[in-house]
């Protein structure tokens, strides 16, 4: 097979474009990224052929979105219904994943950490619900933990044997693999779910190029299934919701970026990227000693370069209830003054509840040194504001300015699901 690969990849580079090949709004010639794709997919580990692969406009998100379309919806012909359905995630997962389940009647459940012990128990409960997913991250969205080999084997382990036991109603996974290779420990011995043993016939894996690889205009995604069934469902509602129409420029561009990008970029990356992550993470060590007082912590990721910062409860008083009100202040803590603010991700986006003792927000380091220096700064300077004798004005400022730009935010976060 192997060697018909190469062929094939010879074929396709050597190979002259008739125009008139071409269809409205995707190349007909998808066969060349998806032949790429297929390597890089099997360099993972992952069991491909090129039939396997599919392309899809509008990124990770559009792959989510018909793999909770296929199989919470029962389709025979023209006619349709949600049968609804659960997905489960860990907390952390990709934010945009949040509100698909529901398009179709379904929902989500959070756990801590997905393992083997918490899938094989989330599976024995919901064995007689239909339209189950398990959404499943190389790399954690929010506090960067990687898959390493021996979870994804115990995850694997238990999917496996509970679909062989209930052939009639099998669980299925999508992967989440778009920080492939953006490791920040050496020698971490990471696993994509869709390469662990026995996982090819229930597993959707997803790669893209704007994460490790650097091309966030490359709005296109790329998965592979094994099984013929999801396969086709997959191809049906990326029609239905136009994400197959990728021009060909898209589709070569976004595979040569995967695939083409070296090896030693990616490691130059990776230690660029540990460097900043651990300068932050001093500096905050070095705040909290400025402050005399531990106010925030952050924990070093494996993975990827978002890292989270825990926030004291106590910073902010009785009228802040949670991360997203905790954010309000961080943002208006300086009211007008353009040189304030801080800009970051509130933990409930992403499943995560705060603890009785901190607020979490995701913050993003892919940022020169001197944006880490003020972040810093101004983390430093809304501390300050906060144990002043001020801290009650500014909190109402803040939550008051907020609840101007979003009139329901109240009812926003009492309604939250997931």
């Amino acid at each position: 097979m192997d060697g018909m690969l190469e062929e094939f990849l010879n074929h396709v580079a050597d190979r002259e474009h008739r125009l008139g090949w071409y269809r409205g709004g995707t190349s007909g010639f998808d066969d060349e990224a998806r032949a790429f794709m297929c390597a890089h997919f099997r360099q993972l580990g992952i069991p491909s052929d090129i039939d396997d692969v599919m392309i899809f406009a509008g990124g990770a998100k559009a792959v989510f979105l018909a793999c909770c379309a296929a199989l919470m919806c029962h389709r025979t012909f023209d006619e349709l219904r949600h049968r609804g359905g659960v997905l489960l995630a860990p907390s952390g997962y990709y934010q945009s994943l949040r509100l698909l389940p529901a398009v179709f009647g379904g929902t989500i459940n959070v756990e801590d950490e997905l393992t083997g012990t918490t899938v094989a128990d989330w599976l024995a409960e919901t064995e007689h619900l239909p339209g189950r997913l398990i959404y499943v991250p190389l790399v954690n969205n929010l506090d960067g933990h990687v898959l390493t080999r021996e979870r994804a084997h115990d995850l694997a382990a238990a999917i496996v044997a509970h679909n062989l036991d209930h052939p009639d109603n099998p669980a299925y996974v999508v992967g989440d693999d778009v920080y492939v290779g953006s490791y920040l420990h050496d020698g971490i011995d990471a696993m994509p779910i869709g390469a662990a043993p026995g996982m090819a016939p229930w597993c959707v894996s997803v790669v893209t190029p704007s994460k490790t690889f650097t091309l966030p205009t490359g709005r296109v995604a790329f998965a592979t299934a094994r099984s013929p069934v999801i396969r086709t469902a997959l191809a049906h509602y990326r029609t239905v919701f136009s994400h197959g129409r990728v021009p060909q420029s898209n589709e070569l561009v976004s595979a040569a970026a995967i695939c083409l990008t070296p090896a030693n970029w990616v490691t130059r990356w990776n230690i660029w990227n540990r460097e900043q992550v651990r300068f932050f993470a001093s500096e905050i060590t070095s705040l909290n000693t400025t402050l005399r007082r531990d106010m925030f912590w952050t924990e070093l990721p494996q993975g990827g370069w978002y890292v989270p910062v825990r926030i004291a409860r106590g910073l902010f008083g009785d009228r802040v209830r949670n991360s997203v009100e905790a954010l309000a202040v961080l943002l208006y803590y300086g009211g007008d003054n353009p040189e304030s603010g801080l800009a970051a991700l509130p933990g409930e986006l992403f499943g995560h509840d705060g603890d009785d003792a901190w607020f979490t927000v995701r913050t993003n380091l892919a940022v020169d040194t001197d944006t880490i220096v003020r972040t810093v700064q101004r983390f430093h300077d809304v501390a300050t504001a906060l144990l002043g004798n001020r801290r009650d004005q500014v909190v109402d400022h803040a939550l008051g300015r907020a609840h101007r730009i979003v009139p329901d935010l109240d009812q926003i976060l009492a309604n939250r699901r997931y």
